[in-house]
């Protein structure tokens, strides 16, 4: 099915609207739903806990209801919801729920649907937040192609997967990181090409790999019609070098948020190639 567009857009000329930052009215009554849905599944003393963490006061009379009811409604989640004033704190409690989830909910099942329910929430009301490739977190929305894509590249069991999380996390979480962002796209890629190009040498990084790709081009084949050598060193050239990697040029200006989400994203393509074998030797 198409995306819908409204009708005050196709008719009438009106502008499509911009994704909407913080918690617009129109989402907060189902996110606050979500929420208690969630934060349900915890006991007394760690709802006690979350709310320290997330700077909640709960009153008396809130902490004398937990004692008194006992439900599976659970009034303590009620009021630590409810006591989520303001567009970061509530976007704070959804992202904290998101890292929990894998010690909160036993069952699988429950997981998932409360991940899409979320992820649906996120989409339909068109927020400018979505549920991170790695399921843990809440990032800027991107492209969804390229979402798709990273998505993909972080659900592989390997260390360059782990990086490649951080690195979009860092790129694309609420509070972006540019330094840490290109430095997790660069570990990433190297986990993977380094023992390819120099499996003998400990002391490797992304920055020798890539001088020896470009040193003897001959010596490696890429196993896809439309990709060569070059094209990779050109990808891998995104990604290296870090302006602050082994200390950097002094002069050089700190990386902005621009130039690490591209790096991001050229490691996201680079990873994916090279788990899938492309770059053998000649």
């Amino acid at each position: 099915m198409t995306e819908w567009v409204p009708a005050s857009v196709r008719l009438m000329g009106a502008s499509v609207p911009a994704p909407y930052d913080g918690v617009p009215n129109h989402l907060w009554p189902l996110l606050r739903h979500w929420l208690i849905a969630a934060y349900a599944t915890q006991d007394e003393p760690a709802l006690r806990r979350i709310a320290l963490k997330l700077r909640v006061p709960l009153s008396d009379s809130d902490l004398h209801s937990a004692h008194l009811l006992f439900t599976e409604d659970r009034p303590l989640s009620r009021a630590l919801i409810d006591g989520c004033y303001g567009a970061a704190t509530r976007l704070d409690a959804v992202d904290y729920a998101l890292r929990s989830f894998d010690e909160w909910v036993a069952d699988p099942w429950e997981e998932a649907q409360l991940s899409t329910d979320l992820a649906r929430l996120l989409q339909d009301s068109g927020s400018a937040y979505a549920i991170g490739p790695d399921g843990r977190s809440l990032v800027v929305r991107t492209d969804p192609t390229a979402h798709a894509a990273a998505a993909a590249a972080v659900a592989a069991a390997d260390p360059a997967a782990h990086e490649l999380a951080q690195a979009w996390v860092s790129a694309f979480g609420r509070n972006p990181n540019a330094e840490q962002a290109w430095r997790h796209a660069i570990r990433a890629v190297e986990e993977l090409l380094v023992p390819i190009i120099e499996p003998r040498n400990t002391k490797a990084t992304l920055g020798s790999a890539l001088a020896s790709l470009k040193r003897s081009p001959e010596r490696w084949n890429i196993e896809h019609p439309n990709i060569t050598v070059n094209t990779l060193t050109v990808l891998l050239g995104s990604v290296w070098p870090d302006p602050k990697r082994h200390g950097g040029d002094p002069t050089q200006q700190p990386a902005t948020d621009k130039d690490a989400a591209a790096a991001v994203y050229a490691a996201v393509t680079a990873t994916s190639w090279l788990r899938d074998g492309l770059l053998k030797r000649a």
